[in-house]
């Protein structure tokens, strides 16, 4: 109550501390989650989407169970989303690093645990373009073909297919 309190005050910093003493305190309350979910979401209203995706990590990996994990997965998918198109990583509180190898960590923890939610076959698509992106066609190539295997029947297919080639034609110019 107290985290949830400060949360609803926009007291982010004070939330966080509040919400990590849960596991410390009550290591088996079904709450432990709740905190975790709660700490993801201080870290984004604090302009630190890295932060709150490893928070978001956490909850999938810690507490499967969680009634959160669709609200967790969905804010990775869109944090790596946004880290793909350009967002940069913080260090020390200034965006620095580039986010693509952070969206690529998200992507494959989203297909890694939930292959079959929601978002698997985007997530495993959306890791054929960063990596087309970074130029790395072969890893693009084996990221879209695994969209034709493992998802075959998302409607993602046949773009899959496409890039595909386009990812052979471009690595054989390379």
């Amino acid at each position: 109550n107290k985290g949830l309190t400060k949360y609803r005050q926009g007291h982010w910093d004070r939330a966080i501390e509040e919400f990590e003493q849960l596991p410390a305190n009550f290591p088996n309350s079904r709450l432990d989650a709740e905190g975790v979910y709660y700490i993801g979401l201080c870290w984004q209203q604090k302009g630190d989407p890295a932060k709150a995706a490893d928070a978001f990590q956490k909850l999938v990996d810690h507490y499967p169970y969680s009634d959160r994990i669709k609200d967790a997965v969905k804010s990775e998918f869109d944090i790596a989303n946004d880290f793909a198109s350009g967002s940069k990583v913080k260090v020390f509180g200034m965006p620095v690093l580039s986010g693509q190898e952070k969206a690529l960590e998200l992507y494959k923890h989203i297909v890694k645990n939930a292959p079959f939610g929601t978002f698997g076959d985007q997530a495993q698509f959306n890791t054929g373009e960063v990596y087309k992106t970074q130029g790395e066609y072969g890893e693009a190539q084996k990221a879209y073909q695994a969209v034709v295997d493992d998802y075959p029947s998302s409607d993602l297919v046949s773009k899959a297919r496409y890039q595909i080639a386009y990812c052979s034609m471009e690595a054989a110019r390379k």
